[in-house]
């Protein structure tokens, strides 16, 4: 991520941007990439940088997850046939 950070000419070098992992998800591992830009470049360096990380992802066959058992848009329940059987599952601790 710092790499990709510092080969974007919108990201200042100082002070330096903070990145790390935030969240370890169930399937993911949430990371924070927070660069320091002019106010003017804010945008552009937003979609520049989320470009850049995508393509790196690509390069090194880093997969992203998808789970479509988390999507609750009003489409996707409605395309879930009525015929299909739910049982909710029972919340585990495990502290």
């Amino acid at each position: 991520m710092r790499d990709i950070l510092g080969r974007n000419p919108r990201v200042l070098k100082d002070p330096t941007p903070a990145v790390g992992v935030t969240t370890l998800g169930d399937s993911s591992i949430n990371i924070a990439v927070k660069p320091w830009v002019a106010v003017n470049d804010f945008g552009a360096a937003g979609a520049e940088i989320n470009l850049a990380i995508v393509e790196e992802f690509r390069l090194k066959r880093i997969e992203i997850p998808f789970s479509p058992t988390r999507n609750s848009s009003p489409q996707w329940r409605m395309q879930t046939p009525r015929t299909e059987r739910r049982v909710p599952v029972p919340f585990c601790n495990r502290f």
